[in-house]
This record gives C-alpha cells, structure tokens and sequence, in this order.
C-alpha cells in the first residue's frame, strides 16, 4: 500500500504513452522493495534536470544496484 507518489492519483508524471514493463524485487537488508516499472515511449530529447545517458552506456553510468535491475527491464521493454 505505500507510495511514493504524493497526491495518491496514481497519474502517470508526463503526459505520453506509457508501457508497463514489469516489476522488479530487491532485498534491502530490513525490507522488501517491488518497484513497478513503466517505460515513456517518446522521440523527445531529454529535457530537466539531472544526469542523462545515452542508452548505449548506461552500464556505466554506476547506478545502484535497485536502479540497474529497473533500467535493464525498461530497456527489455524498448527493445520489444
């Protein structure tokens, strides 16, 4: 039941289409963490704040592990 989404709209953040890409579980050392992925499917250049990567270097860009396993199944989805 918890949520890290503050209204509780369950909206997704941007306007676009969206594809649910799965689920992915990590084991912290005092909890569980299911994290449901949803990919944005755009031809939109990256706009905002924050790091961006292109898709073909992300392995090193040293992300978490948590955020590794997600990024992986986002790119699965693309690539469908």
């Amino acid at each position: 039941g918890w949520t890290a989404r503050r209204d509780g709209s369950g909206e997704p953040p941007l306007a676009g289409e969206w594809s649910e890409a799965g689920v992915v579980s990590h084991a912290f050392t005092h909890a569980q963490l299911r994290l449901r992925v949803a990919v944005l499917k755009s031809l939109n250049q990256p706009s905002g704040e924050g790091e961006w990567w292109p898709l073909a270097r992300l392995d090193e860009a040293g992300l978490p592990t948590v955020f590794a396993k997600a990024a992986r199944l986002a790119l699965q989805t693309f690539s469908r």
